[in-house]
């Protein structure tokens, strides 16, 4: 029965993925105002965002690489938006023309992976740098919980 519950979730994931597309290349025009649906806001985002967490919820991932990444990831949470603005400026500068088809979505991909390459790049650097003042950091807050301890038993 789960497996059945994941290809359900999975189909409905594409489904969701499929409109958005389409209705970002034939948005929906009300009141002489043009709609689309996959907006970061929009209910249909969500949805996929809730699905993806119910499907990756059930998996079990023994792997040293995604362990590894994952650690970093905090970094690539917390520089994307910046990275992509100043992307978006480049290209901007570079009065290049909208890529449309394949041409784009490589093009987005490449940037999107060169985005995360730098932020995981980032992470890593921040724990070379840091790794010892959170190792100090966390002895002296284990110590003062052990003392605190003491004084309520």
């Amino acid at each position: 029965m789960e497996l059945f519950k994941q290809k359900v979730f999975f189909a409905l994931f594409i489904i969701l993925w499929v409109v958005n597309g389409v209705s970002h290349e034939f948005p929906i025009q009300i009141g002489g105002i043009y709609h689309h649906l996959c907006k970061d806001n929009s209910i249909t985002n969500l949805t996929m965002a809730i699905i993806l967490f119910f499907i990756f919820k059930e998996l079990t991932i023994k792997s040293k690489f995604i362990n590894k990444i994952a650690a970093y990831i905090f970094a690539a949470f917390a520089l994307e938006n910046s990275l992509v603005i100043v992307t978006m400026q480049v290209i901007g500068n570079m009065n290049l023309k909208s890529l449309g088809g394949i041409g784009g979505f490589l093009t987005l991909s490449f940037i999107l992976f060169g985005i995360l390459a730098i932020c995981l790049l980032l992470g890593l650097f921040r724990e070379a740098i840091f790794k010892k003042v959170d190792l100090k950091a966390s002895r002296t807050a284990k110590h003062l919980l052990d003392k605190a301890s003491c004084l309520f038993t």
